[in-house]
């Protein structure tokens, strides 16, 4: 209602209301008959006592956290942005007793409150008569408040874009890190605790850097091989050591664990799991060692760019021995 409208407050705890020509336009226009009052005039007539105080809404409810307000009462302080256009339209309306529309008002009013007045909800009203000239003013600023909020919006997609990729980066170094961590590998987890490893083995110090731990369980053997990713530029997928062995007798491959990814600039660990045999004595045998993986550019984030293709990188043997 209208008193509920002229009863709201200001920031510094002033109530406003509206001019002596605003309250009279509002009686003109709760006075007149049912055929010319509209819900538009009503809404006009609310919005004309407290104009002030609704011009401010559009800025506080950006400033809102999102579960401030319930949906209804945001729904409806969002439809007060049209309040501007209800004014509008009473200034293009004849008066109640003939008087000829206000259209100097309505200008004046569209060039003040350009950015509350959507333009293609306004053409639907204007009179037919009215020259596109006498608008131009409105337009050119609503073009020039349109575009500085594209250039905003430009900004802030990219600044999202840039803490995007961040979070991505993160979350892929906290995968890498769990599969560096033998307790939060489930197929090693099973085994239990490892007897003893050994200190590590160098196999490869080019542009992809290769150490193999020996991991002894009762029953099996864990080589970690942990790689380091030193390509600038490229990402490392589905990482894995192949190896063979000359004696499949003596231990065979129970499983291979592959790295999903790997970054320039990051170090993983990718497993073997081998089944021991159990013999008598010390027996030793020998393994050949093949560093396989897919290749592409990397943007960051988790992104490539560009083609992948397969990779192989021949590393050194390693000997095993059943008294490791």
């Amino acid at each position: 209602s209208c008193s509920t409208a002229a009863s709201l407050s200001s920031g510094d705890g002033r109530t406003r209301t509206g001019t002596g020509q605003d309250r009279r336009r509002a009686r003109a226009v709760h006075s007149s008959s049912p055929a010319v009052v509209d819900n538009h005039a009503t809404d006009a007539g609310t919005a004309l006592l407290s104009k002030e105080v609704l011009s401010s809404y559009g800025e506080v409810l950006e400033s809102l956290p999102p579960d401030t307000l319930s949906e209804d009462a945001r729904s409806q302080i969002e439809a007060s942005a049209y309040v501007y256009l209800d004014l509008v339209k009473v200034y293009l309306r004849e008066g109640p007793e003939g008087e000829p529309p206000q259209t100097d008002q309505a200008l004046a009013l569209l060039s003040k409150y350009f950015s509350r007045v959507p333009p293609e909800k306004l053409m639907r009203v204007l009179p037919d008569d009215l020259p596109i000239a006498s608008i131009q003013p409105y337009l050119d600023k609503c073009m020039r408040h349109l575009t500085s909020q594209k250039r905003n919006l430009e900004v802030k997609y990219q600044l999202l874009k840039v803490h995007h990729a961040h979070v991505a980066a993160e979350e892929e170094q906290l995968k890498i890190r769990q599969q560096s961590d033998m307790a939060q590998v489930p197929e090693l987890a099973k085994l239990g605790f490892p007897l003893r490893s050994t200190a590590p083995i160098t196999l490869s110090e080019d542009e992809y850097q290769v150490t193999c731990v020996k991991h002894v369980y009762e029953g099996h053997m864990v080589l970690e091989f942990s790689v380091f990713n030193a390509v600038p530029g490229q990402r490392m997928q589905n990482v894995f050591v192949r190896i063979l062995s000359s004696d499949e007798d003596i231990f065979s491959v129970d499983c291979e664990l592959p790295l999903q990814f790997l970054p320039y600039g990051s170090s993983g660990s990718c497993y073997v799991v081998l089944l021991k045999a159990k013999t008598l004595g010390s027996v030793q045998t020998s393994f050949s060692c093949e560093l396989h993986f897919q290749a592409s550019d990397d943007k960051g984030g988790g992104d490539t760019l560009g083609p992948v293709y397969s990779e192989m990188i021949p590393l050194l043997n390693i000997e095993l021995s059943t008294s490791d």
